[in-house]
């Protein structure tokens, strides 16, 4: 069954898909301006102006420089902005793109910040739209051109994609990247001509260079090429060339700074790449004089990647702190953080695969499979710390398109079967609007929505700093929320929206038991007055803030802050149960 001829009597395909695209553009156009900086993204601003004025690429390596490139040119000669590089250090294990990006919202006022950020947000754009148009053309050159539309809903209106397509993380644009270049591989599989061949060298060695993860892009190309080729390896000389052209662009990409430094002369400090002494392990080895062909940073961002994942970070899911992440992390994922429109309409695509008239051939479906498959085990096999969803956004656009082909039950003869895939689409769309614009919070239905997604996941799930810009207007509009005591895990300095912390809320465990004198309990445990909760902190790994639970906040900001008002009679109420001191008004005067 095909649904390449659906459009025939009207063929508003074209206006329909530009459309699409403008209705994506706004949205996220107006999440660039409205949300602020998360945690990440304050790193990455740093970065991004740290190697336009030095050319150097240590800044954050953890993440290739091709998006920040492009955003640290138009931030520096577009809005020129304060730079701070007083908190810099050369040294990667202390990580100073966090204190060098605190340094730049500090030197900067506040619209200065708002204007770098939404710039470069503004240019990501850009390139999610090309990843949209190239998915649609995938989609629909596999299955059809009502399935390339199923595909856009998919990419559009993804919590996901417009969570974090509004930022200037890599993510959502690595997946549009990798579209891109799975697309162009794709027909040079199909028609292995030169001019093919140059775009797909070219379109591999940019996809490593907007994520780490793409370094495995050198591995799968081989892979799907093996059964495209039958036997026959006549093309084995263009798929060399693409392999080379690769390697070559993404060495281009940073200048060819540090490449081919020989594998004995790199300092590392991963236990994955060192010996018993710390040492590079491979410096007295026949490795150690082998030339690395990759850029000396994008080695060592690996490295550092590591170090990361073998410390450990402590990790939060379904209610439950580990010093370590889990392997099914990402599933848990998708099943609460995906809508269930996209959820439903994948098992129904997985009962379609088994039947013939659903599929395409092998060969185009293992384009689709290997991608997805391969991303996803990587993401999930790094078990030292499980906190952000976001890793697998790589991923999603390979399953959105395998998700497509239910599209072709447009076609059917009967009524029913044909408004299926239309209703569950147009619920899953809802859903995620109905979020928006705190999509980064969102969490689907099937576990009680944005509102329970802490029960679920914490970080930069729920809380990365996203919606500070809110909340900065709402304490404009209400000033007797003061003093506030703050707190907030995020890292931008809230002294530069105006918000001055009157000190950290009280602390108490509910299960400690009250000891000491008189006038030391009544300075400890619930007590009066406005309190400031980011997401993370007030369902932190320590409990300190588990006494609030009970407590209706008298504001939420999205999904990630909240504000709490305790009268005295709520606190004294809190107190008695923990057998505390009552409070009186003379102990605040």
């Amino acid at each position: 069954m095909n649904t390449r001829n659906y459009f025939n009597h009207t063929d508003i395909r074209l206006p329909l898909l530009f459309l699409v695209l403008i209705v994506q553009a706004f949205l996220l156009l107006r999440l660039d301006w409205l949300t602020s900086p998360n945690r990440t993204e304050i790193g990455h601003i740093a970065a991004s102006l740290w190697h336009y004025e030095t050319g150097q690429f240590d800044l954050f390596h953890a993440n290739p420089p091709l998006l920040r490139m492009i955003i640290g040119f138009a931030v520096t000669n577009l809005i020129h902005p304060q730079t701070d590089w007083s908190d810099y250090s050369p040294d990667p294990r202390k990580r100073s793109e966090w204190a060098t990006g605190v340094s730049f919202i500090r030197a900067n006022d506040f619209e200065t910040v708002r204007q770098c950020f939404f710039l470069g947000r503004a240019i990501c754009i850009t390139f999610i739209l090309l990843g949209g148009y190239f998915g649609y053309k995938f989609a629909c050159e596999l299955f059809g051109d009502v399935c390339g539309f199923v595909f856009l809903i998919f990419w559009t209106f993804s919590p996901f994609i417009l969570g974090w397509g509004a930022t200037i993380c890599p993510d959502v644009t690595a997946a549009s990247f990798g579209m891109i270049a799975l697309y162009t591989f794709w027909h040079w599989l199909k028609k292995p001509t030169w001019l093919l061949s140059v775009l797909s060298g070219v379109t591999l060695g940019l996809l490593p260079l907007t994520k780490l993860t793409w370094i495995i892009a050198f591995g799968i190309f081989p892979i799907l090429w093996l059964p495209a080729s039958q036997k026959n390896f006549k093309n084995l000389g263009q798929l060399i060339i693409i392999l080379i052209l690769g390697i070559f662009v993404l060495n281009l990409g940073y200048c060819f700074d540090g490449s081919f430094k020989w594998l004995g002369d790199y300092t590392f400090y991963s236990v994955s790449l060192t010996n018993e002494n710390s040492v590079n392990k491979f410096s007295e080895t026949f490795l150690g004089s082998i030339p690395v062909p990759l850029p000396e940073q994008f080695v060592l961002g690996f490295d550092t990647q590591r170090v990361d994942f073998e410390q450990g970070i402590p990790s939060y899911l379904l209610g439950q702190y580990s010093q370590h992440g889990w392997w099914y992390y990402y599933l848990v994922v998708l099943a609460t953080k995906e809508t269930l429109g996209t959820l439903i309409l994948f098992g129904l695509a997985l009962v379609l695969f088994f039947f013939k008239q659903f599929r395409t051939t092998w060969q185009d479906e293992i384009v689709l499979v290997v991608p997805f498959i391969t991303i996803f085990v990587i993401v999930s096999s790094q078990t030292g710390f499980s906190l952000h969803s976001r890793y697998m956004i790589p991923a999603l656009p390979f399953l959105y398109i395998w998700i497509s082909r239910v599209g072709i039950l447009l076609l059917s003869r009967f009524l029913l079967v044909r408004v299926i895939v239309p209703v569950i689409l147009l619920f899953g769309t809802i859903s995620s609007l109905c979020v928006y614009p705190y999509s980064m919070s969102y969490f689907n239905e099937a576990v009680g929505g944005s509102s329970q997604g802490h029960r679920y996941l914490l970080g930069s799930n729920i809380d990365w700093g996203q919606d500070l810009y809110e909340l900065r207007d709402w304490l404009a509009d209400h000033p007797e929320a003061r003093p506030i005591r703050v707190a907030t895990s995020g890292i931008f300095p809230l002294e530069t929206l105006g918000i001055k912390s009157a000190g950290q809320p009280p602390k108490w465990k509910p299960e400690r038991q009250a000891t000491g004198n008189w006038q030391q309990l009544v300075q400890v445990g619930p007590q009066p007055g406005w309190f400031l909760f980011g997401t993370n902190d007030q369902f932190h790994v320590n409990h300190e803030y588990d006494w609030l639970h009970s407590l209706t906040p008298i504001k939420r900001i999205g999904y990630s802050v909240y504000i709490f008002h305790v009268t005295l009679e709520d606190a004294n109420r809190l107190r008695e149960q923990y057998d505390l001191p009552m409070l009186i008004e003379e102990d605040f005067e």
